[in-house]
């Protein structure tokens, strides 16, 4: 339900995919839409039958609830498919800082307004940059946005950004302590010492109460409705917004291995502990994770392909970048063997890789977002990797796969050549 003036989010019809999407069709950014809006009242930081304000009416619950829904289904719109190819995919908006309804352009490598330390941005929600009509809470005010720090500093921080945005980058705010990645506030009536005058229809502490009110730290609350207190607040995740974003990665890491097979005549190995191919024996490195660094046995700009930028940054380190958390393994037949495919190598068995009992050529797993638990651990060399894959069989380390049993939206996923 929307307020005068307001628009829905678009509602897709196909709502359980369970392959990988072609692009031009959004498929699974829109279903996280839909069960976003859809669910909206059960994920709504509002009053409960248990736990009833008399300071909020139903109406006013209701019109909050249905602002927030589209704000926040608006910014995981953005980030999943808007600006998702971009140098930073997950990246952020900027808060509005003027009310103007736009999101503020960079300062050096922040947004502007960023308080040295506190990880976080706060600002009004840029709804013109979002697509969104001019959304008003239940008391007629503009709704207010909190983003961490880490997804949305300035792309141009590539290669150089302290924090990458993979599957594993969690937020750095809290909410009642709660990790997130971002907020969207509807501030309320004002109250107490609160002055919405021009001169003051920027400062935070004159919308927005108790902990969310500094506008420099991190730290934010949500609770019932009271005399001194009554915002109302959504939250995103990232769980929220990586499942789309980690199928775009995936789906980039399978063209440029197509490209590479037709440039070279094989796949490159794989990488066992420090971004490039480890060659040095085809029975244990053709699987483990994507070679963003130096290809063997061709190097990738020898193969005349340009990897991206958000690709390689954090390559060097087995911990952090996109090829951390995304699970590469090849066939043994389609490696090279000093200039030979490895049709007649040692140690051949089994020479494809199955998922399903069907033969591939490349198989690359996603594991879905991470909330913080359980902890997730893919250790340096070849160990067991915990915490990331449901399916025990794709993660021993050997050349059969199964399709993820999960059926949710945030589930693991396959990705195969051919």
């Amino acid at each position: 339900m929307t307020h005068a003036g307001a628009t829905s989010i678009p509602v897709p019809d196909h709502l359980n995919r369970t392959c990988c999407p072609r692009r031009s069709e959004h498929g699974q950014a829109l279903v996280l839409l839909l069960v976003l809006l859809g669910l909206a009242a059960s994920v709504f930081v509002f009053s409960t039958a248990s736990n009833v304000s008399t300071y909020v009416s139903p109406t006013a619950e209701r019109i909050d609830r249905d602002a927030l829904a589209q704000a926040k289904a608006a910014l995981i719109m953005y980030v999943t498919i808007t600006n998702l190819n971009t140098n930073r995919p997950g990246n952020f908006p900027c808060p509005d800082t003027d009310n103007d309804g736009i999101a503020n352009l960079y300062s050096g490598s922040n947004c502007p307004g960023y308080v040295s330390g506190s990880n976080v941005y706060v600002g009004r929600l840029p709804w013109q940059t979002l697509g969104l009509p001019d959304l008003r809470d239940s008391s007629g005010e503009r709704l207010w946005y909190a983003v961490s720090r880490s997804f949305a500093r300035n792309p141009s921080c590539l290669p150089s950004c302290s924090t990458d945005l993979t599957s594993d980058t969690l937020g750095q705010l809290t909410v009642n302590g709660r990790t997130v990645v971002a907020i969207v506030f509807a501030p309320g009536r004002v109250h107490g010492s609160q002055v919405r005058d021009a001169a003051n229809e920027n400062t935070a502490s004159n919308y927005l109460d108790g902990e969310n009110a500094d506008g420099n730290n991190a730290t934010f609350a949500s609770a019932v409705a009271t005399s001194t207190f009554n915002d109302r607040l959504l939250t995103i995740v990232n769980p929220d917004i990586m499942p789309e974003i980690e199928q775009y990665v995936a789906k980039k890491m399978i063209e440029l291995l197509t490209q590479y097979k037709a440039a070279v005549g094989v796949y490159p190995w794989a990488d066992q502990y420090n971004g490039d191919s480890n060659a040095s024996g085809i029975q244990y490195y053709n699987h483990w994770r994507f070679p963003c660094g130096a290809a063997k046995p061709t190097s990738w700009g020898g193969a005349g392909i340009t990897l991206p930028e958000w690709l390689t940054n954090g390559c060097d380190n087995p911990v952090t970048g996109w090829t951390s958390v995304i699970y590469y393994a090849v066939a043994k037949n389609r490696l090279d063997n000093g200039g030979n495919l490895c049709t007649t190598c040692t140690n051949l068995s089994p020479p494809q890789l199955t998922v399903d009992g069907v033969d591939k050529d490349v198989v690359l797993i996603t594991p879905g977002g991470y909330t913080g638990s359980p902890a997730r651990n893919w250790p340096l060399g070849f160990g067991t990797i915990t915490g990331y894959f449901e399916d025990s069989e794709n993660a021993n380390n050997d050349d059969t796969f199964v399709t993820p049993t999960a059926k949710t939206y945030n589930r693991d996923r396959i990705f195969t050549i051919p």
